[in-house]
């Protein structure tokens, strides 16, 4: 279920570069700086796209073109990127940058992490752990979605098992050290050292 409302930013052909779901009960003001920051994801996804086009070596195009869609979500990615993720794939055919495996991923990731809130809803324990390990295994335990993952995995055993909560929360901070649960889980350690 998506937040209400959904705004999304396009450039002048109509093609998505983000995403706000929610206001988040704050001011005008506040608001418009959000919407500001994120139309600086289309300037830096364009810097990055012309710097790709000028290049003729195969490697650093690959490279600039994963940075124009880094800056992005991995919905708008999958759902309006398709070419540039082909052409990326292509520039990458060994995955000897890692931008292979990281868009075919793509798809299978975010579904999976669908199906792992799903699963936190239920309280499913044992479909959430076999989920995020095989979300792990895809994305090689790094990254924010694996910060994620790690982060609801250790949220739902925190009652239960709070001697794994604390281990899996710590996995999350090294699967990415400046996730988005980062603070929740250091308040936790914390609390329980």
């Amino acid at each position: 279920m998506s937040a209400y409302p959904s705004v999304y930013l396009t450039d002048s052909k109509g093609k998505p570069y983000a995403v706000s779901s929610g206001y988040g009960r704050s001011e005008a003001q506040k608001y418009f700086e959000v919407l500001l920051k994120m139309k600086a994801k289309r300037m830096q996804r364009d810097k990055h796209l012309e710097e790709a086009m000028k290049t003729k070596d195969p490697r650093q195009k690959a490279l600039l073109l994963d940075k124009s869609l880094s800056c992005m979500n991995p919905k708008i990615i999958v759902a309006h990127y398709s070419k540039l993720v082909k052409k990326i794939i292509s520039l990458d055919p060994e995955n000897k940058l890692g931008l292979k495996r990281k868009y075919k991923n793509m798809p299978q990731i975010l579904e999976i992490s669908k199906r792992i809130r799903s699963a936190q809803r239920a309280k499913d324990m044992r479909k959430l752990k076999l989920l995020v390990e095989k979300q792990m295994k895809l994305l090689d335990g790094k990254g924010p979605e694996a910060h994620a993952a790690l982060y609801i995995l250790g949220y739902g055993v925190s009652k239960s098992l709070p001697e794994s909560r604390d281990k899996i929360f710590k996995a999350a901070l090294q699967a990415d050290p400046k996730g988005p649960y980062r603070k929740k889980i250091q308040t936790v350690l914390r609390s329980s050292n």
